[in-house]
C-alpha cells in the first residue's frame, strides 16, 4: 500500500472545504473511495467529506457558497466550487432498512467512529485529513494490504440493510482485483434473495459497472453464484 500522505493532493474545492469546517470549529475528514484510492496508488475522482457539523452548522460554514440540498434528509450538503461538487455528510448513525435499501431514520452524531461503522466495507470507511492523516477504526488498511472485500462489523447486517451491497462487492472485486472475505461472501449469498426487491434499473447500474470493470474475468470466475443471485433467468 502507498503512504497515502503525499498522494493525497487535493483540489483546491476539497481543501477549501475543509478548512471551512476546521475554521469554523468543526472536525472534518476525506472519506470513501478517495481515500481508498489513494491508499491504492490511483488518482482519486471524487472527494467526499464527513463532518461532526450538522447540516445547519455546515450551511453557515459555507455562507454565500453555492450548496446543493438533494441529499438533505441524510445530512448531506452538496458544495459546487471552482466546477466541482464536493459531497459533505454529517457524522450519522443509520437506524433499521425497512426496504433494504435506505435507513429509516438517521440520527446525527460528534463521533467519527461511530459514523464509520455504519458504512459498507472496511476499504471505503478509511478516513483522512491532511494534518491528522490516516484515520483507521474497523481494520481497512489491513484489508487493502490483503486485497481483501470485507464488510464492515456484521456482514449480514450490512446486506439486509442495502441489499445493493451485494452486489457492490462484486463491483469491487472486479474494480480493484480483490478477494471477497470469506464471511461476507457468505452473508452476499445468504441474504442474496433480497434483490428481487430492487429496482432493476439499480441492479443493471451495478451490473453495467462490474462487467465494465478490469477485473471482471477473475471476479465472475471465482464468484459466479453472486451473478446468479441478480439473474436467477440465467
Amino acid at each position: 500500500m502507498h503512504d497515502v500522505k503525499p498522494l493525497l493532493a487535493l483540489p483546491p474545492p476539497a481543501a477549501y472545504a475543509l478548512e471551512r469546517l476546521n475554521a469554523a470549529g468543526f472536525e472534518a475528514y476525506l472519506v470513501g473511495g478517495s481515500v481508498r484510492d489513494a491508499c491504492l496508488g490511483r488518482e482519486p475522482l471524487d472527494f467526499d467529506i464527513t463532518t461532526q457539523a450538522i447540516p445547519d452548522e455546515i450551511k453557515a460554514a459555507f455562507l454565500g457558497e453555492k450548496l446543493l440540498e438533494t441529499g438533505l434528509k441524510h445530512g448531506t450538503l452538496t458544495l459546487v466550487k471552482g466546477g466541482q461538487q464536493i459531497q459533505i455528510t454529517t457524522f450519522r448513525q443509520d437506524s433499521t432498512y425497512s426496504d433494504s435499501r435506505h435507513p429509516d431514520q438517521v440520527a446525527f452524531t460528534r463521533s467519527l467512529r461511530e459514523d464509520v461503522l455504519r458504512r459498507d466495507f472496511t476499504i471505503n470507511a478509511l478516513a483522512w485529513h491532511p494534518r491528522t492523516g490516516l484515520i483507521d477504526h474497523v481494520g481497512g488498511v489491513e484489508d487493502l494490504n490483503n486485497r481483501l472485500i470485507r464488510a464492515v462489523g456484521d456482514a449480514k447486517t450490512r446486506m439486509r440493510e442495502d441489499s445493493l451491497r451485494v452486489l457492490r462487492a462484486l463491483r469491487f472485486s472486479a474494480k480493484l482485483g480483490f478477494a471477497i472475505e470469506a464471511g461476507t461472501l457468505f452473508a452476499m449469498m445468504s441474504e442474496g434473495e433480497r434483490l428481487l426487491g430492487v429496482s432493476a434499473e439499480r441492479v443493471a447500474d451495478e451490473l453495467n459497472q462490474t462487467l465494465l470493470a478490469p477485473y471482471v474475468a477473475g471476479a465472475l470466475r471465482d464468484h459466479p453464484r453472486v451473478l446468479f443471485l441478480a439473474l436467477p433467468e440465467l
